[in-house]
């Protein structure tokens, strides 16, 4: 019973081809642009995460001085230490150039203050520095080891004539990594005559404590969010924008979808009715027109998977051609 009822059925497409185009068409629309945009913001997701883990570091606030390009007092910090602020690490940058011409940016920090950090949060444990082994150690992501071709134990040869080293190999969570140099205070300090801190960074802190603690550095400093907190609520924002899209998009395939199978259904009534005069019963009617929602739905997913990821594929690669 149930094939002569689905010849009779399917053979409507028959006589309309256009319209199994536009059904096959509308779904795999909305399920392409939704697929396509799916895996642009999971490519987006991606890489973020790998860029900000250049950057990354286990404090989301900053202490700098109130005008651009001076630094802070180390009188300043070591009054902070007393007042009890253990969450706030000295940071010291400099730029300067290997020998082979190759410009490096060396991050040095105080490694005391550093311990006392880990030791009073236990959740950045996995950020800490493990200059134990040697202060005059370098730590260096793998992405940086590799862009230069720097090897485990290297030691790098200054333009001044100066060496620092040996080169350790750091994991991509730990501060600093990336695009710098990681290193105790002591290297910085032995190849500048810098005076006080570029920056402190401090840990996490409740309103009441950063509350006092601008009260405590003003009007010499002020404390601000790190960069990477501040960039944090604008990509989540950016992602949710995007799914936005491809739900959007699928909702618009959909009713394509849906406007088509019900003009295919409304000019299929009359031979409904003929084959209910026959004595075919509504149950074999359903079953039928349900495999024939399932076929579309399957024909739709594999069209519209397809030509998602191709789209999503097209556009990451023209986005990065120059």
């Amino acid at each position: 019973m149930y094939v002569p009822v689905a010849k009779a059925l399917f053979g409507h497409y028959r006589r309309h081809p256009f319209q199994v185009l536009l059904v096959w068409l509308g779904l795999t629309l909305g399920v392409a642009l939704l697929v396509g945009v799916m895996s642009i913001n999971q490519h987006a997701k991606d890489s973020y995460e790998k860029g900000a883990n250049l950057f990354t570091n286990p404090f989301p606030y900053v202490l700098q001085h109130q005008q651009r390009g001076k630094r802070i007092p180390e009188s300043l910090y070591v009054s902070l230490r007393r007042e009890g602020f253990a969450q706030c690490v000295p940071i010291d940058f400099l730029r300067t150039r290997t020998a082979d011409g190759e410009d490096i940016q060396l991050m040095g920090v105080d490694t005391v203050a550093m311990f006392s950090f880990n030791r009073a949060n236990p959740d950045a444990i996995k950020n800490q520095q493990p200059l134990s082994l040697g202060y005059e150690s370098l730590w260096v992501s793998q992405e940086l080891a590799n862009h230069f071709g720097w090897k485990e134990g290297q030691n790098l040869k200054l333009e001044s004539g100066q060496t620092i080293g040996p080169i350790k190999l750091m994991e991509a969570r730990h501060i600093g990594a990336g695009t710098r140099i990681f290193g105790d205070m002591s290297v910085i300090r032995s190849l500048s005559d810098h005076k006080g801190f570029k920056q402190v960074y401090c840990g996490e802190m409740s309103k009441a404590e950063r509350d006092a603690l601008r009260a405590f550095v003003q009007p010499t400093a002020m404390l601000t969010r790190t960069e990477s907190a501040q960039l944090g609520p604008l990509t989540h924002a950016f992602h949710l924008n995007l799914f936005a899209m491809g739900l959007l998009a699928f909702v618009v395939g959909l009713f394509i979808f849906y406007q088509a199978i019900s003009l295919s259904m409304a000019q299929r009534q009359p031979l409904v009715g003929t084959m209910r005069e026959l004595g075919v019963g509504r149950k074999s009617l359903a079953l039928v027109v349900s495999l024939e929602m399932l076929i579309w739905l399957f024909l739709g997913l594999i069209g519209g998977n397809v030509a998602g990821l191709n789209l999503a594929q097209k556009l990451m690669l023209q986005s990065q051609l120059p």
